[in-house]
């Protein structure tokens, strides 16, 4: 069975699981390592840590050095932190995507549309009848049909008046 979801984004996301992360991880790991040494080295024997009138001294250079290692172990974190950004940016955009209606009118997520155990809550007898964990989508009296079923004929076991349940379809 062919894979049907995007190539572009599945070809982005094995490089960054296989290549990517080891490479950034190693470098990474690299980069400190020469750091430290760059910061930790002092003059050379027979080296003066003092300077003529054109030249730097073995601290300022192993300083120097130190700060270039430092400013690209930042890009690296930088370059991470904008693709943290990107990938939200993408996975926004493709769930703006799928609720997206013509017209301009989005569907509702999950979120805003109401399940029928959420308008079971407060119907007499719903710890009889009723499931607190039935996510169907409501039908009528804000339930799924097998619930509304289930609290119809509570009521009318119960002696309930259940005659304005078909008002609707009488008229």
């Amino acid at each position: 069975m062919r894979d049907q979801r995007n190539a572009r984004v599945l070809a982005v996301a094995e490089l960054s699981y296989h290549i990517t992360a080891q490479k950034v991880t190693d470098a990474i790991r690299q980069l400190q390592g020469e750091r430290i040494k760059a910061m930790a080295d002092g003059p050379d024997i027979g080296e003066s840590a003092g300077r003529s009138s054109n030249e730097t001294s073995t601290t300022e250079r192993n300083a120097t050095e130190g700060y270039r290692i430092g400013c690209l172990i930042e890009d690296l974190r930088d370059a991470i932190h904008g693709l943290e950004i990107a990938h939200r940016y993408l996975l926004t955009v493709a769930e703006e995507g799928v609720r997206t209606r013509a017209f301009g009118a989005p569907c509702p997520t999950p979120a805003e549309q109401q399940t029928c155990r959420d308008n079971q809550h407060g119907k007499q007898g719903a710890i009889l009848w009723g499931d607190p964990l039935c996510m169907k989508l409501p039908v009528k009296g804000g339930m799924c049909a097998a619930h509304y079923q289930a609290w119809y004929r509570h009521r009318v076991r119960t002696g309930r008046d259940v005659s304005r349940d078909f008002e609707e379809a009488a008229s």
